[in-house]
């Protein structure tokens, strides 16, 4: 089986018996394809809202992030949510930040480390 074939499987998911793509595909796709952002937000806080992990829909919008503006997935997810009017509770607020402090912090040290290889 290809590489290609073997991600498009992991991105297939059943509902009802029906194969559907998983909420991170979708998302990832609808940013590729340039969807209204405004679209794009309320589908990304809806699929917050059902369950899905932050960290994967961040993975999944990352590829199209600089299009949009903005540094990374994560970034970009919060400026979704934020235009969606998202508020998560507390303990989801204080992961969120501690997720995005982290990833600024191994952004900067591979940045650190490139810059030194140059």
């Amino acid at each position: 089986m290809s590489v290609i074939a073997s991600e498009l499987l992991a991105s297939v998911t059943w509902l009802d018996g029906l194969p559907v793509t998983t909420v991170e595909r979708t998302v990832a796709d609808l940013a590729a394809v340039g969807i209204d952002q405004d679209h794009l937000a309320g589908v990304v806080h809806d699929a917050l809202a059902s369950g899905a992990g932050a960290s994967r829909l961040a993975d999944a919008l990352e590829p199209r992030a600089a299009t949009f503006g903005h540094e990374g997935g994560q970034a970009y997810l919060m400026a979704l949510l934020d235009a969606a009017g998202y508020e998560p509770d507390p303990v989801m607020a204080a992961t969120v930040r501690r997720f995005s402090d982290a990833m600024a912090i191994s952004h900067a040290a591979d940045a650190a480390k490139h810059g030194e290889n140059s």
